[in-house]
């Protein structure tokens, strides 16, 4: 946003940013109509100068486009006004100015039936006389907002090879213990959402950062978190989940998950051979996926556990 000095002590203030849901569509019930007003005040002592120079309400969309709405005191007129026509003939449009109690002015632009379209930024300008000199300018953010659209959470093993992809509440894998890279990729909101990836419901990294696109004429923002993990043998049997949502309350939190199983195998001859005793059947040999006694992954298998408090 333009920064400028104000101009013989004359500036406005315009409403604080708004962020709110579109009016639903197919619009069954009037009373969920969303409509919003932004409002350029200045102060009353400055009513003589207000007329004799223009406040300008403009908006720029988001794909960077001006469109002029009001001129002074009403309706933005000639070039370039499609725009402006085309809402307030429809009534979706309105401007008003007057006094107010505490000694301001200000000058209304109501949006009836708030789209996606109408997301991006409204500038009051104050112009001083015949110059076109700007005298100040503020400008309000408007947020339409829009839930996140899909969840992916990808499973990658150390050699960069997909294990598993998850866009559902749960998907269960089974995996050995060895090192991953959890991926979660959040597609279609607005404002960018936050992406956070959790085991067993604690957190291990989030982000808010997202890119911006334009898709159906609204702002969809997407966004990726990955994280590099060693999974144990005692980490089999936990749940990896994705949560993305947008900021606020305004939608629920779109989730997807994967079950870690573990791989349950037969063994082979020689692995037979490397963990039994032969003489008593006794599990002597180190786990080799680093499994303590008692966890030995090789369920198939006779004879009894090892032990460090047991000797053959």
């Amino acid at each position: 946003m333009l920064s400028v000095v104000p101009v013989n002590g004359a500036c406005v203030m315009v409403s604080p940013n708004i962020t709110v849901k579109p009016t639903p569509e197919p619009l069954l019930d009037p009373g969920q109509r969303v409509d919003i007003s932004l409002k350029c005040v200045g102060s009353e002592k400055y009513l003589s100068y207000y007329i004799r120079n223009n406040v300008i309400w403009d908006f720029k969309d988001n794909n960077g486009t001006f469109h002029p709405i009001t001129y002074s005191f009403y309706e933005a007129q000639g070039n370039n006004t499609q725009y402006a026509d085309l809402n307030f003939k429809s009534g979706r449009f309105e401007f008003k100015h007057d006094a107010t109690k505490d000694d301001n002015y200000q000058f209304i632009l109501s949006i009836h039936g708030v789209k996606y379209s109408d997301d991006g930024e409204y500038t009051c300008t104050l112009m001083k006389g015949s110059t076109k000199t700007v005298a100040d300018m503020k400008t309000v953010k408007v947020t339409v907002v829009h839930p996140v659209d899909s969840v992916i959470l990808s499973l990658y093993d150390s050699r960069g090879a997909k294990v598993e992809v998850s866009n559902a509440s749960v998907v269960a894998r089974e995996i050995k213990p060895g090192k991953y890279t959890a991926q979660c990729q959040a597609t279609g909101s607005n404002p960018a959402p936050k992406i956070e990836i959790k085991i067993d419901g604690n957190s291990i990294v989030a982000s808010d950062t997202g890119y911006k696109a334009i898709v159906s004429g609204r702002p969809s923002y997407s966004g990726t978190v990955r994280q590099n993990i060693t999974i144990a043998a005692l980490d089999i049997d936990q749940f990896f989940t994705c949560e993305a949502n947008i900021p606020g309350t305004y939608y629920a939190t779109k989730e997807a998950t994967i079950q870690l199983k573990a791989v349950i195998r037969n063994i082979t001859t020689a692995e037979y051979d490397m963990v039994l005793d032969k003489s008593e059947h006794y599990y002597t040999q180190p786990q080799q996926d680093g499994s303590a006694p008692s966890e030995h992954p090789y369920a198939a298998l006779s004879g009894r556990e090892s032990s460090a408090y047991e000797n053959p």
